[in-house]
């Protein structure tokens, strides 16, 4: 009986190491102004899903989704962990609700960040930190710069 355990134990851990070894397909964390999860196609590309709220003189919310498309794995050589560079279109709704004045206007975009990634070797959380241009098409043209840093947790 206590040889079993053993093995049920040893089988256990055994496991857990060889999955937490593999890449997390979810991950999910935080950016300055929101909350930001990452679904795993494949080694080469990702789904994004970033919630963004501000709140200073004006409410905006913003729901962003990106198709994450990585140069090469640790492409830029670093020793521990990786640094994986990406571009990521996307396609952004906002809501903004100027003041007490001023009827809420929903809005609609593309975005086209560049950014970087990098993942702990021996943690499962992942840094990242990104930017480049976007278009707001509806209902009024705009172009402009917008970026983030934040972190995700690996589930």
């Amino acid at each position: 009986m206590k040889s079993i355990r053993t093995f049920l134990l040893i089988l256990i851990i055994g496991i857990s190491t060889s999955a937490y070894a593999q890449e997390s397909k979810t991950a999910v964390g935080g950016y300055l102004s929101g909350i930001s999860a990452k679904f795993t196609i494949s080694e080469s590309s990702a789904i994004r899903t970033d919630l963004g709220l501000t709140l200073i003189d004006f409410t905006q919310i913003d729901l962003t989704a990106y198709y994450q498309i990585y140069k090469t794995e640790n492409s830029l050589g670093v020793e521990s962990g990786t640094l994986t560079p990406y571009y990521a279109p996307g396609i952004r709704i906002s809501y903004v609700d100027a003041g007490a004045n001023v009827d809420g206007d929903v809005s609609y975009g593309i975005e086209f960040p560049l950014g970087v990634e990098y993942g702990f070797e021996e943690a499962p959380f992942e840094v990242f930190i990104d930017m480049g241009p976007y278009l707001t098409i509806n209902p009024n043209q705009l172009f402009g710069f917008t970026g983030s840093i934040g972190f995700r947790y690996q589930l």
